[in-house]
């Protein structure tokens, strides 16, 4: 049930960012990242949820600036492509934000079961590396 309303909530993503932008979403959570491992933002702003809203506001600013800073756009008309990559990166999300919040705040909310499907070791390097792969494969294939 879980994975129809994720698989629901990343259709509805793809279509708010639009299949176009999608590249720009999966690059500037990819920069997210790799900004926030720098930073330490629970330090900074002394509050436990820093780093996931900290993440979300640099994800933001990265998506609508996403033509100025990486200038690509996802090109595909197949339907089917950006469903699944919108959902793949869906997923990418929800680990990461499974990551940074308290693992006691999460658990609370989440299922244990489902809560190891996303943030543990190798779950979360799937859910990082899967939307890479899937576009790697969807440009190699043209």
């Amino acid at each position: 049930m879980f994975f129809l309303a994720m698989a629901i909530c990343g259709i509805v993503i793809g279509f708010a960012v639009g299949r176009h932008r999608l590249t720009g979403l999966l690059l500037g959570s990819y920069v997210a990242i790799a900004i926030l491992e720098a930073i330490p933002a629970n330090e900074l702003f002394g509050y436990a949820y820093a780093k996931a809203i900290v993440f979300l506001v640099l994800l933001v600013v990265f998506t609508l600036m996403d033509v100025y800073f990486f200038g690509t756009l996802f090109s595909s008309n197949a339907a089917w492509q950006w469903i699944i990559l919108s959902i793949l990166e869906t997923g990418m999300l929800l680990s990461v934000c499974t990551r940074l919040l308290p693992q006691r705040t999460v658990k609370i909310y989440v299922p244990e079961t489902l809560f190891y499907y996303f943030s543990d070791g190798w779950a979360h390097v799937f859910w990082i590396v899967a939307p890479l792969v899937f576009l790697f494969l969807i440009n190699r294939s043209k």
